[in-house]
């Protein structure tokens, strides 16, 4: 048998030589340059997502809470439930009194009231039309010690289903990004609702 005269595959005569171990070499070389580019990649994507420690709150409020501000026509047509939402304790942003109601079928509406000065200010859009999401799916994310808040679903019951992101600075919101995502937000991935 020789190379050449048909007997031995081509490429046979490598093995085992020089050659074969810099191929071997190159493979491997390339899987791990492969590997960290993916995994630069997924933690570049995950980087864009807003993050709650990103945007802390100011200390928490423990004073008592002032009565909310009736000032516009939105807070008097919800008063009952501003009025019972500001007796409870602070759970956004430091001293803020986040406040949820329904409006109409998977849609929820809102406001937060500063327990100090009883100013209100209403959530950006109303957040509705996800569709069978998990057991533990809330359309509407906050925390005590960020300033971050997240809507999920459809704003206003239009334009992008996804989460929507936003910073409160004390008298508004501004919109940070949205990340598209399916009505049910991967409850199917995860064998659907619970």
């Amino acid at each position: 048998m020789a190379v050449g005269d048909g007997t031995l595959p081509r490429g046979a005569w490598l093995a085992g030589t020089a050659v074969d171990a810099v191929c071997g070499r190159f493979l491997v070389f390339t899987w791990v340059v492969s590997f960290v580019v993916l995994t630069a990649q997924a933690v570049a994507w995950a980087s864009d997502i807003p993050q709650f420690a990103a945007y802390p709150a100011p200390p928490v409020y423990r004073g008592r809470n002032a009565e909310p501000k009736l000032s516009t026509q939105s807070a008097r047509t919800f008063r009952t439930r501003l009025q019972e939402a500001a007796k409870e304790k602070p759970n956004f942003a430091g001293r803020y009194i986040l406040t949820t109601w329904g409006c109409g079928t998977s849609c929820v509406m809102g406001a937060v009231i500063d327990a100090l000065s009883g100013q209100v200010t209403f959530l950006p859009a109303s957040v509705c039309c996800w569709g069978a999401v998990d057991a533990g799916f809330s359309p509407v994310e906050a925390r005590l010690w960020s300033r971050l808040i997240v809507l999920s679903g459809l704003l206003d019951e239009k334009g992008e289903m996804g989460s929507h992101y936003f910073v409160f600075d004390g008298s508004k919101f501004t919109k940070l990004r949205t990340i598209r995502m399916p009505d049910d937000f991967g409850a199917s991935k995860r064998g659907g609702p619970h």
